[in-house]
């Protein structure tokens, strides 16, 4: 069978949320794909869930700062935007922030994503201050990738 082709089902076959959980369950690498299934369906208590146990085997696995540990925090604060939990979210981001500060440096580019997410966050919880601060430092950072002297 060819990568990205799925094999035929017989005839008859149904999936059922039980057929599918154990089929999820078999290999914890599958967790993102449990993960998926919950965020098309809009399950975000699920979705949470499932990534927060794919942050912890990805710890367990690799160690408490390993950069690896972004995929699962990316998702998990994707979902908490989606849902709009801005308490979560605003965490989240700021993980993401400390954990690409260790690997890419204070000015990196990479952290503007992350930090306007997580401006954005604050100024719902009506933190605009906090909000403010992030979004100059990224203008900060976003400058001195312009006029790279």
């Amino acid at each position: 069978m060819e990568p990205g082709h799925s094999a035929e089902l017989p005839a008859g076959f149904r999936w059922s949320s039980h057929a599918i959980q154990k089929a999820l369950t078999l290999n914890p690498g599958n967790l993102n794909a449990r993960y998926n299934v919950y965020s098309m369906k809009q399950d975000f208590a699920r979705s949470e869930s499932s990534l927060l146990r794919v942050a912890k085997v990805y710890e367990t696995t690799y160690g408490r700062n390993d950069n690896r540990l972004a995929i699962p925090w990316a998702s998990l604060c994707a979902v908490y935007d989606q849902r709009g939990n801005a308490e979560k979210s605003a965490s989240c981001h700021a993980h993401l922030v400390t954990m690409a500060e260790k690997q890419f440096g204070p000015d990196s580019p990479y952290l503007v994503r992350e930090l306007t997410a997580e401006a954005q966050a604050l100024r719902k919880l009506g933190r605009a201050d906090e909000g403010a601060r992030l979004e100059q430092r990224t203008q900060s950072i976003q400058a001195a990738q312009s006029n790279p002297n």
